[in-house]
């Protein structure tokens, strides 16, 4: 089921605030233009409930300067030398 799915994030918790929070950094430091930003466009269809590759997860898909732990949690983000504004 959907629970076993390691993409799967719940609309609740740290997990999807964290989430929020790069959608924040994403928008207000003009993403769209960055040199890298694998990964990040998902954002660009955050509003849907699933996107056409699946639930958004930085995490477990490569996004450009995210790190996060075994649990899932983010601990770096590094944007360096990344156009970013």
């Amino acid at each position: 089921g959907m629970w076993k799915d390691p993409l799967y994030m719940p609309r609740t918790g740290d997990r999807y605030k964290e989430l929020l929070a790069l959608q924040q950094i994403y928008l207000t430091m003009e993403g769209p233009k960055w040199r890298n930003r694998d990964g990040w466009p998902a954002f660009e269809l955050v509003e849907e409930e699933e996107t056409d590759a699946g639930p958004i997860n930085p995490c477990w898909q490569y996004w450009h300067g995210v790190t996060c732990d075994d649990a899932g949690h983010i601990i770096t983000l590094d944007l360096t030398d990344n156009r970013v504004s």
